[in-house]
Formats: C-alpha cells, structure tokens, sequence
C-alpha cells in the first residue's frame, strides 16, 4: 500500500486514532492509580525502606506515564498539523526514547535498594 493513496491514508488514520485513543485511557488509568498509590504510601513511616521503595516506584510509574501522554500528543500533532509534520514526528521519536529507555535504566537504581530491603530485611 502507498501512503498516499485515500484507503491507505483512511487506514492509516483510524489505526493512529484508535491506537491514540486506547494508550492516552491506559495513561490516565495509570495516573489515576498513581494517585492512590500516593494516597496510600502516606500511611508508611516516612524513614523506613519500603517507604523509600514505594516512592521512588510511584515516581518511576509517573514519569513514564506522562512522557507516554507526551509522546501520543506529539504524535497526534504530527499528523492534525501537517505543515509541521516533520518537527512533530522528530519530537514524538525523542519523547518516545525517553519514555522507553530512562525509565529502564531507573529500574537498576530502584532494584539496588530492592535488593538491600530483600536481602537485609
């Protein structure tokens, strides 16, 4: 199929909207869920690991759920905005890496102190 084509274009319209759709309701699920978890990680002492534990996994949870809202508004903008299509398909490729990789790697920060309150707990 040709991009620029009417059916590919239609096609492709509708699988970007229904895929824009279904992640910006599991992005506000998660954020919504990340708001109970900081509601509830309130009533653990403040000192304690798994207190720390639990912050540092809500703040890893939220960063990645707003750089995902980021990265389907961008991605959105790319195809409502056409003259500016290029910019907006270049930052929703950066907001993208940084919505997959970062949070990774702060996963080996957080399972360090995992391990501590596994192994000395």
């Amino acid at each position: 199929m040709y991009v620029m084509t009417d059916d590919c274009m239609k096609h492709y319209t509708s699988m970007t909207v229904a895929v824009e759709i279904s992640t910006v309701c599991a992005s506000g699920i998660s954020v919504i869920l990340i708001a109970v978890a900081i509601r509830k990680s309130k009533s653990y002492f403040l000192s304690s690991t798994g207190s720390k534990i639990e912050k540092r996994m809500i703040l890893h949870a939220a960063v990645a759920s707003w750089f995902l809202l980021l990265w389907v508004a961008t991605v959105y903008l790319s195809n409502a905005i056409l003259s500016m299509y290029k910019f907006f398909d270049n930052l929703s490729f950066f907001i993208f890496f940084l919505q997959h990789y970062p949070p990774m790697l702060l996963i080996l920060w957080i399972k360090y102190v995992l391990w501590c309150f596994f192994m000395y707990d």
